[in-house]
């Protein structure tokens, strides 16, 4: 009796150290999934900056082209309508090459 109860209680402590390591490594698996998950998250925010950002330079630089495409198409209006058009714009600071 006394060598099976010793077997038993053995076998109890091996099942138990078992479980513990499953159990263990269970929680370290967990950790990995959620460390991959928030890197996952992360890139995905820094790619949408990214996005974002670029997009907005994008813009401006289309802003700023259309911008300068009035500013000169304006010019040339006044160039066409006015026989005084080099002299207006040399008033206001400005120049063509063909007023010079």
């Amino acid at each position: 009796k006394n060598g099976v109860e010793m077997r038993h209680a053995n076998e109890r402590v091996k099942l138990g150290t078992k479980v513990e390591s499953r159990v263990q490594q269970a929680e370290a698996n967990r950790m990995l999934i959620l460390k991959a998950h928030r890197q996952i998250r992360a890139s995905l925010r820094e790619r949408s900056s990214q996005s974002l950002m670029r997009r907005m330079t994008r813009e401006i630089k289309y802003k700023e082209e259309r911008v300068r495409a009035a500013i000169h198409q304006k010019r040339e209006l006044l160039l066409k309508q006015n026989d005084f058009g080099c002299w207006k714009l040399r008033r206001k600071g400005l120049t063509l090459k063909s007023c010079r």
